[in-house]
Formats: C-alpha cells, structure tokens, sequence
C-alpha cells in the first residue's frame, strides 16, 4: 500500500467523503428517477391526446360509414399513427380489432370510441421514450452495491489501520505501566502516526529502563560505600578503644584481686596508672 493511503489524514479524508459520495450518488439517482417519471407523464398526456383523437376520427368515420361495424375502415385511420407509437382498437371483450397489440414493455393509455364499446389504445416501448443515461437508472442496483462494497473497503481499511493498531498500542502501554516493557517491543502496524506514536513510546521505555539501569548502579555504589566505611569503623573500632577497653578492665580486675588480699599498696599504684 502506499505511504500516502497509510496517513491518517489520508483515513479521515477516506471516511469524510464517503457520506459525501453517498449523497451523491443518492441525489443522482433521485435526479433520475424524477426525469424519468416526467418523461412518463409526458409521453402519457401526448398518446392519451392522439388516442382521443383517434377515437374521434373513428366515431366520424362511424358516423360517416367509412368504418363498418365489423371494424373494416379501421387500419386506414389507425395508419395516421407514425413509429414508435403503436395503435391498436379493441372491442368489450378485449379482441383486436385492427392494429398492434399492446405489450408489457409499452406505456398504454386508452379512450373509449364513442357509441361503439370500443376502446382506442395507444402505445409507446419505454426503452425508446427514456434517453440512454436515463436508462443507466437500472443500474442502480449495481451501483448500490458497488458504493457498499466501496464503504466497507473503507471500513475495513480504516479498522485495520487505526481502530486496531491503536487498541494494542493501548494493551502495550498497560502493559509497561506494569512493568513488562517487553510489550512495547511488539510492532502494531497501523497509519504513519500510529507507527510514529509507538516509535517515540518505545523510545521512552527505553530511557526509562536506561535511568533505572543507571539508578541501580547508583545505589549499588551507594551501598558498597557504606559497607565499605562500615567494616573501617569496625576495624578501627577492633584495633583501637576496644583493646584499650579490654586491657583496662583486665588491670581493674587485678586491682580488686589485690585489695581482696589485702595488698592495698600495690592496688593503688595500680589504679594510678589506670588514670
């Protein structure tokens, strides 16, 4: 796919005009329908016009005997209707008399005869009264189902490139907030920006593993000072008043040895040199 159709402005723009194209597509086809309605009506008043007209010449004729009762005369008069328009007189049971009959392919108008029972029927094909780009109007359908499949590409295209990317985008960053920055690793494909949203992500959980990794080395150090300075108070502690400690209470100890015998001399020299 091309960089370009993976942006989202690309997306959004996709998503935008798609409501735009179906109200194009229905205002075309309202368009349509409306002009081909007219077109009917149009065609309807003008053979309902010639057919009363025609049903006039024949009551004349009739009346003038140039048409029978059997409907000899007729074909003569019905002549004057010119292709594409058809023709045709019927009787009360429905019987040609004279003419074509009618088809239901064609738009039929009638009118009576007067005196006789029967009926002028004029007919038109309704191919030939619609223009060819109004008889694309029963394509329709097609288009329709084009303009859907065409909606749901875009759907789709848009889900799989910015719904779905972005929800695990989300489950990664749940994830690192809970410490496993392993899930920030994972691609989710998607539109530029997502792809650049997770990069600048994956980027920061780097550097944070980075201060981290630095603030263990840190108190690492921090810790074998203070051991360190530990162990030389003790060792400074061990070898210098401890001893002197030591020795003290040892010659304290002789001292009352000395008084308990009776030597007080030598326990008072000895507790001078303790001072």
């Amino acid at each position: 796919m091309s960089r370009r159709f993976r942006s989202l402005q690309a997306q959004l723009l996709l998503w935008a005009l798609l409501p735009i194209l179906f109200f194009l597509i229905g205002l075309a086809l309202t368009g349509v329908y409306a002009h081909q309605r007219e077109m009917r009506e149009f065609v309807a008043r003008r053979n309902h016009s010639l057919a009363r007209l025609t049903a006039r010449l024949i009551a004349d004729g009739l009346t003038q005997g140039t048409v029978g009762a059997d409907g000899s005369g007729l074909s003569e008069v019905l002549a004057a209707v010119e292709p594409p328009t058809s023709a045709a007189v019927v009787d009360e049971t429905g019987r040609v008399l004279a003419g074509s009959p009618m088809t239901d392919e064609m738009l039929v108008v009638s009118a009576p005869v007067g005196g006789s029972g029967w009926t002028v029927e004029v007919g038109e094909p309704v191919a030939g009264i619609l223009s060819p780009i109004l008889r694309l109007s029963g394509l329709a359908p097609i288009v329709a189902v084009g303009a859907g499949v065409v909606s749901l590409l875009v759907l789709a295209l848009g889900y799989g490139q910015i719904v779905r990317p972005l929800r695990r985008l989300a489950q990664a960053a749940g994830q690192v907030s809970w410490g496993d920055y392993s899930a920030i690793a994972v691609a989710v494909g998607g539109v530029q920006e997502v792809r650049d949203l997770h990069r600048a992500l994956r980027e920061m959980v780097e550097r944070i593993q980075g201060y981290q990794s630095g603030m263990r080395d840190y108190l690492g150090a921090v810790t074998q000072g203070q051991e360190a300075e530990r162990a030389r108070l003790a060792r400074e502690l061990h070898d210098g008043p401890v001893q002197e400690l030591i020795g003290l209470g040892q010659r304290a100890e002789i001292a009352r040895r000395l008084v308990e015998r009776g030597e007080t001399e030598e326990a008072r020299s000895l507790l001078g040199e303790l001072r």
